[in-house]
């Protein structure tokens, strides 16, 4: 290769490093945007995990004190 056809003198090394670093800076925002979506990710999953737990719960709630009602009931009957 020539002086007058290297990369360098024709301007084209100047180009492929403009070209990298811009690649590189939307490889970078690629990656910031990828965490900032895996934390919101995160952050929804514990939420709806939160909403489940609570809804579980209270369902059991529900659920106990009907089935102490019943059970009482029917040991009443038994014991007459």
């Amino acid at each position: 290769m020539s002086a007058l056809t290297s990369p360098a003198v024709n301007g084209q090394g100047h180009e492929h490093m403009d070209e990298t670093a811009m690649l590189a800076a939307e490889l970078r925002g690629l990656i910031d945007d990828l965490k900032s979506a895996a934390a919101d990710g995160r952050f929804l999953a514990r939420k709806q995990a939160e909403l489940l737990t609570e809804a579980v719960d209270e369902y059991c709630g529900q659920f106990e004190r009907r089935a102490e009602s019943v059970l009482a009931r029917l040991e009443a009957i038994q014991s007459e």
